[in-house]
């Protein structure tokens, strides 16, 4: 796992340092979960680890996508596998959550072997999580856990998770209407469908928008703008 490294993980971290040093915890409306989970994580990297000023310097915010030159400086970094290893950590544990939720999920013992193996050594999340770098596991974590939520009619936890999967990637808004389909119980009455499926809409709209109500009464939202 500290073997590898991207230019997207330094750039990430880079401003979640930049956020951390400034006092800036209420920077940013985009990816609010990942970018929270991200931050718990580099101040635990700095309990460990003295962050060096030179190697994460940023002096635009606004340009905060790591040059050529900056990466290089990273990667000479004398602890850059200590590094590595703390910034990838929360990927590891969401990669085993997801794990852990499609464990719970499929009820045959076969089946659901198979598809743990499929998760934890399939070489796409392999590779994008650890190589390269990306923080989609976390994302994905939030909708497996949406759909173990539907599985148990659970469909007000469904939307919750759901709705914190848009603060993960937002591209994730795509299966909003398989979502709201799967809240139709065929048994029960129209009128009482619409109503649920109504609520649980409004319900993943209030979450999507609540950041973009709250944090501009807490900080500056335009920080971080490439």
């Amino acid at each position: 796992m500290p073997f590898f490294a991207h230019v997207d993980i330094f750039s990430e971290y880079r401003r979640i340092f930049y956020a951390i040093d400034n006092d800036l915890f209420f920077a940013n409306s985009h990816r609010v979960v990942t970018y929270y989970i991200e931050m718990v994580f580099a101040g635990v990297t700095k309990l460990f680890i003295p962050a060096s000023e030179t190697t994460f310097y940023l002096a635009d915010p606004s340009k905060s996508t790591a040059s050529v030159q900056d990466y290089f400086l990273f990667l000479q970094d004398p602890y850059i596998f200590r590094y590595l290893f703390f910034f990838k950590l929360p990927y590891l544990l969401f990669d085993l959550g997801v794990a852990a939720v499609i464990w719970r999920f499929i009820d045959d013992p076969a089946l659901k072997r198979v598809a743990l193996l499929l998760w934890l050594f399939n070489p796409i999340t392999l590779f994008a999580t650890y190589i390269f770098g990306r923080f989609e596991v976390i994302s994905l974590f939030f909708l497996v856990m949406t759909a173990l939520q539907l599985k148990s009619h659970r469909v007000i936890a469904g939307s919750i998770f759901f709705g914190l999967s848009l603060h993960c990637r937002e591209i994730n808004l795509l299966f909003a209407p398989f979502l709201l389909i799967a809240v139709i119980d065929f048994k029960d009455p129209p009128l009482r469908s619409a109503v649920m499926v109504g609520f649980c809409a409004l319900l993943i709209a209030f979450i999507y928008l609540l950041p973009d109500w709250l944090i501009p009464m807490l900080g500056d939202t335009s920080i971080f703008v490439d």
